[in-house]
C-alpha cells in the first residue's frame, strides 16, 4: 500500500494526531458524538474515524447492511448491545483509502467546509473506489459535478478509457459509460495467456492490464461487443472473395472473366498479407481499431486505377493460345496467307475455339474492382458499434432512487411537488 498522511484540510479542527515512536494515529471526530469508529490502517500509522452510524446507513446500501438495525452482521449486533454511555463501536476498514474515505465522510456529514472544491483525477480514482465498494453515488452526486467540471470530463471518453469507464460506473455517469465502453470495444486487446489489455492505439497492442475494478459483466459485453465485431469484418471480406472465385458467374461489368480473376486474386492476397484471409485466428488477439486500419490499408481506392484502369483483355478468351501454321511455326495473328508456305490460313484460339481476336483497351475496369464498395461495408460495421449502455448494468438499491426513476420516466420533472397525498 502506497504511503499517505492526512492533510491539514481533511483533518480539520477537530483532528488530533499522537505521534509515538511506534505507531503514529491521525484521529477525525466527523461526530464528537458518533457511535462507531472506523479504524483504517497504512503504511504511515493508523487513522480513526469517529463518525454517526445512522447518517452513514442512510447513505450507503453497504454500511446500512452492515450496521444497520435489520443487519444481522456482528457489526450489528456488537453495536446494538453497546452501552449509549459507553465507547464507540470499533470497525476495522483494513482495505480502505483513509484519504478517500476522509473526503467522502466529510460530505455525508455535511461539513461541507473541510470537501475539497477539486480533485486531480487519481485521487477522485480513489473516491470511486470507495464508492462503488460502499455504493455513495448518491451521497457524492452534488460535489461530483464540480469535480468533474474541473478535470473537464463530460462526455468524450478520455485517454485511460477502462480507468474512466470503472469511474462512470462508480459515479453512475451514462453518457461518459457509453463512450468510455465504445473505446475499449475498439481498442482493447488480449494477451496470449488470456488476460485483458487496456488500449495503445498507435500499434494496436497492449500496455498494460484492464482495469481490475470494472465488472465482470461489463467486461463481458464489451469482449462480446469487440468479437462480433470482428467476425462481421472477416466475413465481409470472405464473402467478396467467394463472390470472385465463382467461375459459373461474371461479375465485372463488361462482362471479361480476366477483370474477376484479376479482382479475384488481388482480394485474395490483400487479405492474405494482413491474416484475414483464409483464416483470420492471428487477428483475434489484436484490438479491432487495429485491425480496421490493417483492412483499410489494402482497400485504398487509389489502388484500383493503378490495377484496372488500362486492363488489356483479348476478344476471343481471357488468356488466348494461338493455333500456328500445319507447316510451320508461325503464328498468325490473322486471316490470310502464310508467308512462308504460301497455304491458306485462318488463327483460331486453342482453348475456346473462337476465332482470334486481338486484345483491346476499350473498357476502364477501374469500376469493377469493389474496393470503395467494401471499405463502406466495412465502415458501417464499425460504425454500429455504439458502446453499452449504463442502464443495462446500473443497481437501484435504493426506494428513493427507484421512485426518482419512475417519476422522471413518467415526465413529472417538478420536483417541488413530489409529496403524493394519498
Amino acid at each position: 500500500m502506497r504511503a499517505r498522511s492526512l492533510s491539514p484540510e481533511l483533518l480539520g479542527h477537530s483532528a488530533a494526531a499522537k505521534v509515538t515512536s511506534i505507531q503514529k494515529v491521525a484521529t477525525v471526530q466527523f461526530d464528537p458524538e458518533g457511535d462507531v469508529i472506523f479504524v483504517l490502517p497504512c503504511s504511515e500509522g493508523t487513522a480513526r474515524f469517529q463518525i454517526n452510524s445512522s447518517i452513514v446507513c442512510l447513505q450507503s446500501p453497504v454500511f446500512r447492511a452492515m450496521m444497520g438495525r435489520n443487519s444481522r452482521f456482528k457489526e450489528a449486533t456488537d453495536l446494538a448491545n453497546r452501552d449509549a454511555i459507553g465507547p464507540p463501536l470499533e470497525i476495522s476498514l483494513a482495505d480502505d483509502d483513509p484519504k478517500a474515505l476522509g473526503v467522502i465522510l466529510r460530505v455525508m456529514h455535511l461539513q461541507h467546509d473541510w470537501v475539497p472544491v477539486s480533485l486531480s483525477e487519481d485521487r477522485l480514482y480513489q473516491v470511486a473506489i470507495l464508492c462503488d465498494k460502499y455504493d455513495m453515488r448518491q451521497a457524492l452526486k452534488t460535489y461530483l459535478d464540480k469535480w468533474l467540471l474541473y478535470l473537464g470530463v463530460v462526455v468524450e471518453a478520455p485517454n485511460e478509457a477502462d480507468k474512466w469507464l470503472f469511474m462512470a460506473y462508480a459515479f453512475a455517469l451514462p453518457t461518459l459509460f457509453t463512450s468510455c465502453s465504445k473505446k475499449l470495444i475498439m481498442d482493447t486487446c488480449i494477451r496470449v495467456s488470456g488476460g485483458l489489455d487496456a488500449p495503445c492505439i498507435s500499434k494496436g497492442f497492449a500496455k498494460a492490464s484492464l482495469n481490475e475494478y470494472i465488472p465482470s459483466a461489463v467486461v463481458s459485453c464489451v469482449l462480446a461487443a469487440r468479437q462480433q465485431a470482428i467476425e462481421e469484418l472477416v466475413d465481409c471480406a470472405h464473402r467478396y472473395i467467394d463472390k470472385y472465385n465463382d467461375p459459373s458467374k461474371t461479375v465485372c461489368v463488361h462482362k471479361e472473366n480476366l477483370c474477376d480473376s484479376t479482382t479475384f486474386g488481388y482480394l485474395t492476397r490483400a487479405f492474405k498479407s494482413i491474416g484475414v484471409y483464409p483464416e483470420a485466428s492471428g487477428l483475434m488477439n489484436m484490438s479491432l481499431g487495429h485491425i480496421k486500419k490493417l483492412i483499410d490499408g489494402v482497400l485504398t481506392v487509389g489502388l484500383s486505377e493503378l490495377y484496372f484502369g488500362k486492363l488489356e483483355l483479348a476478344g476471343c478468351c481471357a488468356l488466348p493460345q494461338l493455333m500456328s501454321c500445319d507447316r510451320c511455326t508461325i503464328i498468325l495473328l490473322s486471316s490470310g496467307i502464310c508467308p512462308k508456305c504460301n497455304i491458306m490460313y485462318t488463327p483460331r484460339c486453342v482453348i475456346c475455339g473462337k476465332l482470334y481476336k486481338a486484345g483491346v483497351i476499350n473498357f476502364d475496369h477501374s469500376s469493377c474492382i469493389p474496393l470503395a464498395v467494401i471499405r463502406v461495408g466495412m465502415d458501417r460495421i464499425v460504425n454500429r458499434i455504439t458502446g453499452l449502455q449504463y442502464s443495462d448494468f446500473v443497481r437501484n438499491n435504493t426506494q428513493n432512487e427507484q421512485a426518482l426513476t419512475t417519476r422522471r420516466s413518467s415526465g413529472a420533472e417538478d420536483l417541488w411537488e413530489s409529496l403524493v397525498f394519498q
